[in-house]
């Protein structure tokens, strides 16, 4: 069986990694107090979403500093009898080889449930308080770890990858297996991923291994598979018999929710009633407010308030009768498809202006004519937002029109 393409090219060095550049920064500052012999803390609480190189980074530390490296993840047994055994030990003892240090990584952290692991975040916190020897801790979400045991870290947000950056991840792979990839079907892959690296390289392997070219042909399959679901579910909608059956529907598609209420609302039985037809209507529009509310506050619970409305309105507030219609797919799809491009682009310039204003999205979406002019006057403005030449060239574009 061929080695996964997640970890043939896992990168081994801090400046093999793409993207993350005011996280790595942060890190080798960190490594450096350790060479010193005077870290700012004794270990690092690396916390973002799945795929956006957290474990990656743990592991190119290990690799660069010449420490021994003792890994704990998800699936082992998390006691605190055993972190204390495994991990306690490994960060007040010398090394096997003899080496100066031994870093103990501990992976999705925030996984640790006090109930299933007994005791395991004091377990950790006993081990920040007495170790001698370098610690990294990674979480998805940093708010799910006790506060008294993230002061005892020093905290790196890893944000999620761009497409672009993914993109860039994908052709270097493509390159050493030798595969003339098209830049449309790499591109599809990079956006699928919703900023997940590791999800998008074995996506390529999938499409793409074995293979001297990969072309959007060779993503056809799952294409179709999308498709083929997507419509077997709205076909079945007008059918449920109960709210439940709706949410596990819908539970069914790769989509996120925004997209499957353009597919709902625009796939709506033709021959409905004006009374039921205005039922399903406000309906939708109540789930439209839900998805815009979790988005808004984070409170991503609505979300499934939004499923229901969604999943079995069709059915449970119809009364009369309906003749079943042909599928299509949305026309706000199709518009988003023709544009997804160029707003992934204006998206991810405005989020990395607005971690370094402190603001939000929102707002600096509105502003990118004035980083654009900003960022043609003034040198190094590109360098510090760690811009890709896509993302310069967007601004350029701004600045002509």
């Amino acid at each position: 069986m061929s080695l996964p393409w997640a970890e043939k090219y896992r990168p081994t060095r801090l400046a093999e990694m793409v993207g993350q550049k005011a996280a790595l920064q942060r890190i080798r500052q960190w490594m450096e107090g350790w060479r010193r012999g005077s870290p700012e803390k004794k270990a690092l609480l690396l916390y973002g979403p799945p795929g956006s190189g957290k474990t990656t980074a743990a592991q190119a530390v290990a690799k660069e500093m010449g420490w021994d490296l003792i890994q704990l993840n998800a699936s082992d047994q998390r006691t605190f009898e055993v972190l204390k055994r495994v991990a306690g030990e490994a960060a007040v003892t010398g090394t096997l080889t003899g080496g100066e240090r031994r870093l103990v990584v501990l992976d999705e952290a925030d996984n640790l449930h006090p109930q299933q692991d007994r005791g395991g975040h004091r377990a950790v916190k006993e081990i920040l308080q007495t170790t001698v020897n370098p610690l990294i801790l990674t979480a998805n979400d940093p708010r799910a770890l006790p506060a008294d045991l993230r002061k005892l870290c020093l905290e790196v947000n890893f944000r999620r990858l761009t497409p672009s950056e993914i993109e860039e991840i994908l052709r270097r792979i493509c390159r050493e297996e030798g595969i003339e990839a098209e830049p449309l079907a790499l591109r599809r892959i990079a956006e699928a991923a919703r900023g997940d690296a590791r999800a998008a390289i074995n996506d390529l392997q999938t499409s793409c291994a074995g293979k001297k070219k990969c072309g959007i042909k060779d993503l056809a399959l799952y294409l179709r598979e999308l498709e083929t679901n997507v419509f077997a579910v709205l076909g079945a909608l007008p059918h449920l018999s109960s709210v439940e059956e709706g949410r596990r529907k819908l539970m069914e598609l790769d989509l996120p929710p925004d997209e499957v209420l353009g597919w709902i609302s625009e796939n709506l039985p033709l021959s409905l009633n004006p009374r039921d037809r205005a039922r399903l209507y406000e309906a939708l529009s109540k789930a439209d407010l839900f998805l815009a509310r979790a988005v808004r506050t984070g409170h991503y619970g609505l979300w499934s308030y939004a499923s229901e409305l969604m999943g079995s309105g069709s059915s449970l507030l119809r009364e009369g009768e309906f003749v079943p219609r042909r599928l299509q797919y949305p026309s706000s799809a199709i518009l988003y498809a023709q544009t997804r491009r160029e707003r992934t682009v204006r998206d991810s310039v405005a989020r990395k202006w607005a971690l370094r204003t402190h603001t939000s999205s929102r707002v600096t979406r509105g502003q990118l004519r004035y980083l654009a002019i900003i960022a043609e006057k003034k040198h190094g403005v590109a360098e510090e937002l760690e811009l890709t030449e896509e993302e310069r060239e967007y601004l350029r574009e701004l600045v002509r029109a």
